[in-house]
């Protein structure tokens, strides 16, 4: 047992404790170790102690430091089953503060179950009115099932009580794309990215300002995240593709190569280098990226791509079943643009 190992390391002090019969010292020296293994990181000796001081008697206030540490300590070893069976034991003898309900319905989530999470986030806020947080995960939960203007109303109010969190306004600009609203998902993404400028941040403002057609600022967006990452291939993929909607076609093709570079399997990045090809009249190049791209196509990875590309599309058909030899696909006559 955990008792007979800590007789072992500690033979003195369980001699005097056992000897006096003094539970405070013991109570003392668990609670004690608990708290440095749970500071260091080693939720699974923190836990072992807490549950035997759980054997113990403690008081009310006791209890509660060590049902919370025990749970917490559940959580970050990924047990949020057991953490959740500990926070109900915890609601059921201490009773039930605000935090105690927001930590429960961040384990209910995490195992997605949304409806017993929700109800947690909404008794926290009922207990607590200023509890941004638990606004927070409201709107997180509505967002996951999809209730966008329950999801809209949560997290304003949670950001509105200074809930300022990468997180939050994440799910924020997420939430105006799912309503359409391009415009206030930019807003709330530039927010984001001024507080937060990482190569992740530049890119989702240059993927917005890409969608929004807004392609002068999405290459400066793109431009940034590349200088944060050089090694991420997603951001020069859409540098590429927003020169080559402008027609820069020599600019287009540094960064779809790049991208391509980067990652082979990147199966846009030769599809649009084949569109560039065949654009700039080079129809072997054109046969090759699209070989590679229709290699390493899935369905998924084109389906944003469709309803916007649809003339390029049709013009990589083309050139897969409607070309001539190669020896001739020179001299074929091509459209001039795709």
């Amino acid at each position: 047992s955990f008792s007979a190992l800590v007789s072992a390391v500690h033979p003195a002090f369980c001699r005097n404790a056992a000897g006096n019969g003094n539970i405070k010292e013991w109570k003392k020296y668990y609670n004690e170790k608990a708290e440095l293994y749970f500071s260091q990181g080693e939720y699974e000796k923190s836990a072992v102690l807490d549950g035997e001081l759980l054997n113990l008697r403690l008081s009310k206030r006791e209890l509660e430091t060590v049902l919370v540490r025990l749970a917490r300590a559940q959580v970050y070893n990924g047990e949020n089953q057991k953490a959740i069976a500990t926070y109900r034991k915890l609601i059921d003898r201490v009773g039930g503060r605000p935090y105690i309900y927001y930590e429960l319905a961040a384990s209910y989530e995490a195992v997605d179950l949304r409806e017993e999470a929700l109800i947690c986030y909404q008794e926290a806020v009922r207990r607590d009115r200023n509890f941004a947080g638990a606004y927070a995960g409201m709107g997180r939960v509505y967002w996951k099932i999809g209730l966008m203007n329950e999801a809209l109303n949560q997290l304003k109010e949670a950001i509105r009580l200074g809930e300022k969190s990468e997180e939050v306004y994440h799910i924020l600009t997420q939430v105006y794309e799912r309503q359409k609203n391009t415009a206030m998902a930019i807003q709330t993404q530039k927010a984001i990215t001024t507080e937060y400028p990482t190569a992740g941040n530049y890119f989702r403002l240059g993927y917005l300002k890409f969608i929004a057609n807004d392609f002068e600022k999405a290459v400066e967006s793109f431009d940034l995240a590349i200088r944060e990452d050089p090694e991420n291939f997603e951001a020069p993929l859409y540098m590429g593709i927003c020169f080559f909607r402008q027609g820069e076609l020599e600019r287009s093709e540094r960064y779809l190569v790049k991208s391509s570079e980067l990652l082979d399997e990147n199966s846009i990045a030769h599809f649009f280098l084949a569109l560039l090809y065949k654009q700039k009249g080079d129809l072997d190049k054109a046969v090759e990226c699209l070989k590679k791209a229709e290699h390493y196509s899935k369905s998924s990875e084109l389906t944003g791509y469709i309803n916007k590309t649809r003339k390029e599309l049709e013009a990589y058909s083309c050139l897969l079943y409607t070309s001539p030899s190669p020896r001739d696909r020179t001299r074929s006559r091509m459209p001039s643009s795709a």
